[in-house]
């Protein structure tokens, strides 16, 4: 539902961020959707996203070795408070704050209109 709601809410998604890799399902179901060109993943740790293929390949369309896909390895906070990439959606599913550095990501420019990255 992270990636489909957005999906189908938006009018004409092209540009999709997706805070975290995880097993990928949320950032594979952007696969699905034709008019979405470029889906840019933000993950801190490297060993995530070949191991979920590994593992999750199915579930999340293999995603990581999709041409429209490009994984970014940094912390999302700092990605996109530097990055000049817009993007029409921004999703992460929800992150627990009390694991270290996820509480970062909850501050109001990151999913707001003003957010220089939307």
């Amino acid at each position: 539902m992270v990636g489909h709601l957005p999906a189908l809410l938006h009018p004409d998604p092209k540009s999709v961020l997706g805070i975290g890799f995880g097993a990928g399902v949320s950032a594979g179901t952007f696969t699905r959707y034709p008019g979405i060109q470029k889906i840019t993943i933000c993950e801190i740790e490297p060993v995530i996203p070949p191991a979920s293929t590994e593992f999750f390949g199915a579930q999340d369309y293999r995603v990581a070795l999709n041409p429209k896909t490009h994984i970014v390895f940094d912390d999302a906070r700092h990605y996109l408070l530097t990055t000049t990439d817009k993007f029409d959606i921004i999703a992460s599913d929800p992150l627990d704050v009390f694991v270290k550095g996820t509480a970062a990501l909850y501050f109001e420019g990151i999913f707001s209109n003003r957010s220089s990255s939307i």
